[in-house]
């Protein structure tokens, strides 16, 4: 570091040189002389670099819906720009008081969604309880579904399927169903003591069969309402 103390142009100054390698320095007067130093060495600041590493989490992958209540938001401009509208490829039925039960899935918005948003995808027998945050009788949503144009927000739920073993007896089933000929399989809607599913549920609480619960297939052959109660009749009786 080099110091020094200046007066005025026309006054005589004595100046003072400091050795800045000396620890005591070592002064030299040179009256009426400008002393330069001998030797002047440039400073550099080095700082400490320090290798600084990012990590990233890694991108969130959406959980698929295996059971349960979700939501989705379909919306035709996002499945394809400028898109407004469009036929929704859903049939569903009536039969399950607590929504509407999508039964087939055909081309339209929902199939295009699906393709888009797999993780989200709806499917066959997932309920449909409320449309853009309505509700209502089964007739009602039925309306909203129609009357949906630039965005549809569901609320659905999608049942945990379960296998049943019923050992072919003469002893009646003890369930009374709910079906319509086209209908995706029967809904119990009663359950009496001493039959078949009464025994079963005494015997398997974690998988009972509960009044609300829908039979999609028989002897692991999905059927509509009036084949399937014969074909129930033809294998349990």
């Amino acid at each position: 570091m080099f110091c020094a103390c200046c007066g005025s142009a026309d006054e005589e100054g004595t100046f003072a040189e400091v050795d800045a390698h000396s620890s005591m320095g070592t002064l030299q007067e040179s009256p009426g002389k400008s002393t330069v130093p001998a030797e002047v060495k440039e400073v550099k600041e080095v700082k400490e670099v320090k290798e600084v590493k990012v990590v990233k989490d890694p991108p969130k992958v959406p959980t698929p819906i295996t059971e349960g209540e979700f939501e989705v938001e379909i919306v035709p401009s996002a499945i394809q720009p400028g898109r407004t509208d469009g036929s929704l490829g859903l049939d569903y039925d009536f039969i399950d008081s607590k929504g509407l039960t999508i039964t087939k899935i055909s081309d339209g918005l929902v199939k295009e969604y699906n393709v888009k948003f797999p993780e989200r995808a709806l499917q066959p027998f997932d309920r449909i309880s409320s449309v853009n945050g309505e509700t209502g009788s089964l007739d009602d949503l039925s309306d909203l579904l129609l009357k949906a144009k630039d965005s549809l927000k569901l609320k659905l739920t999608r049942p945990k399927e379960r296998s049943v073993n019923i050992p072919k007896k003469s002893d009646p089933l003890g369930a009374q169903m709910d079906f319509k000929d086209s209908s995706a399989g029967l809904v119990l809607t009663k359950l009496m003591d001493g039959g078949l599913l009464s025994r079963w549920n005494a015997e398997h609480p974690e998988d009972s069969v509960l009044p609300g619960d829908r039979v999609v297939k028989v002897n692991g052959e999905p059927l509509l309402g009036l084949p399937m109660v014969e074909k129930i009749k033809k294998v349990c009786f």
